[in-house]
């Protein structure tokens, strides 16, 4: 194996290898050996010492500086506001939107008629696509498609109609499909499926053109599922509710934010008592609160 150096900054995770990256050790790489590091010690402020900032920092005038997300004079307001059932992020930074929902503030949608049906049902599903002022509609030529659930390959679907007719006119709405549009799909026999939209990429400078052919989580609208029965049919339904996907997505992401905290913290305890080698150990955290009583 290679020795390396593991660095942090304050970018966030989103930058690296979730907000970690590793510089050769031993070479001088960027002159980390020669240099070292340098650890600066900031001092509280002392003006405005009544200013309260719930989340931002005072200014030399009393006043508060925000961080992104919010606002108030107390930077206790949040900026963010989400539709369709979406949740403000952790870092009050944006939203998470449920599936079938889009945008910065999950305000565009696509709606499917059903989550679920019997194959004795011979409706065909609807999708209701909708998209505000200022949302961008798809572009011509983009196709909304059922797939089989594991299905990774945008032209492996089981059934498929264009959005808004199957050709691209630059000319025409600048390219892009209406800000409503209402499309059907044939339903496929029993099993599980997803719902998505592939979007058309018109030509570029090069002259090249055409679709992804890996589908993304981006482009998914919706989960539906072809039963045996309708009793089946409504078990599914509430499986395939965004709101109820939306909830066990976020408890992943909260799992993997406070697991990559506690990595964080381990890492910074570590230079702690390279910095404060004198210093008493921190307080053990307080034990866990007991199990509830049994039913």
């Amino acid at each position: 194996g290679v020795d390396y150096w593991l660095m942090q900054n304050s970018w966030g995770s989103s930058v690296g290898d979730k907000g970690f990256w590793k510089i050769r050790r031993g070479t001088d790489e960027c002159s980390i050996e020669s240099e070292g590091l340098t650890v600066a010690k900031a001092e509280l402020p002392s003006v405005c010492p009544t200013t309260k900032c719930v989340h931002g920092a005072p200014l030399n005038d009393c006043t508060c500086r925000c961080l992104p997300g919010w606002t108030g004079a107390d930077c206790g307001q949040s900026r963010v506001t989400c539709y369709n059932g979406g949740v403000v992020n952790s870092d009050n930074s944006a939203c998470w939107c449920p599936l079938g929902t889009f945008g910065s503030a999950c305000d565009a949608s696509a709606q499917l008629s059903r989550l679920a049906q019997a194959s004795a049902d011979t409706r065909k599903l609807g999708v209701q696509m909708r998209y505000p002022a200022m949302t961008q509609p798809p572009t011509q030529q983009s196709f909304v498609a059922i797939f089989p659930a594991a299905a990774t390959d945008a032209f492996q679907y089981t059934a498929m109609t264009y959005l808004c007719g199957g050709s691209y006119n630059a000319g025409l709405r600048g390219g892009l499909c209406g800000k409503d549009r209402s499309v059907e799909l044939s339903v496929p026999g029993p099993g599980k499926y997803k719902v998505a939209l592939v979007v058309y990429n018109p030509p570029n400078e090069f002259g090249l053109h055409g679709f992804k052919r890996l589908l993304s989580d981006d482009s998914l609208l919706g989960y539906f599922t072809v039963t045996d029965t309708e009793e089946e049919a409504v078990e599914e339904a509430r499986l395939n509710d965004p709101s109820r996907l939306l909830t066990i997505k976020i408890q992943d992401l909260r799992k993997e934010e406070i697991k990559l905290q506690a990595e964080m913290n381990a890492r910074l305890d570590v230079v702690d008592k390279i910095l404060y080698p004198n210093a008493p150990p921190p307080s053990p955290p307080p034990p866990p609160p007991p199990p509830p009583p049994p039913p």
